[in-house]
């Protein structure tokens, strides 16, 4: 066992039973939201999950649902970074497959995890950090995302869950017993919330 899988497996089991139910829904409690989003706005679901994927990047869960229903609503262009964010949106929703527009191994995976993919793994800054890593200063090394990916894998195996449900439990672990540069542990808002 390597030691980011022995990393992975010890941040597992130090999850709660009310932590693991809470991952193991976070992805499709936000694809029925984002379902929600593009009902109302008589849009596909595929549409509406790539403008979220889009408008992630560094913004809170509730902040993206809430863009994505505003750029759908006419009332916003993107998210955080609507000069870059905007080409990239209308590119996803002109055509029937937006997963062909949406580009990156962080990006693309989390939309085909959003989208009911159980095997997508999704490597932000916060997963890599639950795997023992240093935040890298720019993109992601292939060898290290290659390494990330195979330790994800094999202690989601060993714990008995899907890639998508174990990503999302360590993350939360991971995220909410790291203390902020203030020293304050957050407890983040469900995607229930």
């Amino acid at each position: 066992m390597s030691s980011a899988e022995e990393t992975l497996v010890s941040l597992y089991e130090k999850a709660s039973p009310c932590v693991r139910r809470r991952g193991r829904a976070w992805y499709p409690e936000a694809n029925r939201q984002l379902r929600e989003i593009a009902e109302r706005n008589n849009a596909p679901l595929s549409h509406a999950v790539a403008v979220f994927t889009i408008v992630s990047p560094a913004a809170q869960l509730v902040t993206a649902l809430r863009w994505t229903d505003e750029i759908f609503a006419g009332e916003r262009i993107g998210g955080r970074y609507p000069n870059d964010q905007a080409p990239r949106i209308e590119a996803a929703c002109s055509t029937r497959y937006p997963v062909t527009r949406i580009t990156g191994p962080k990006v693309n995976a989390f939309y085909r995890a959003l989208m009911g993919d159980r095997e997508a793994l999704v490597l932000d800054r916060w997963a890599i950090r639950a795997a023992g890593h240093p935040l890298p200063r720019s993109e992601v090394p292939r060898t290290l995302r290659r390494e990330l990916d195979a330790a994800y894998r094999a202690a989601a195996r060993a714990c008995g869950e899907t890639v998508r449900a174990f990503q999302a439990i360590v993350w939360i672990v991971c995220r909410e017993t790291t203390p902020t540069k203030a020293g304050r542990v957050p407890r983040l808002t469900d995607v229930t919330a």
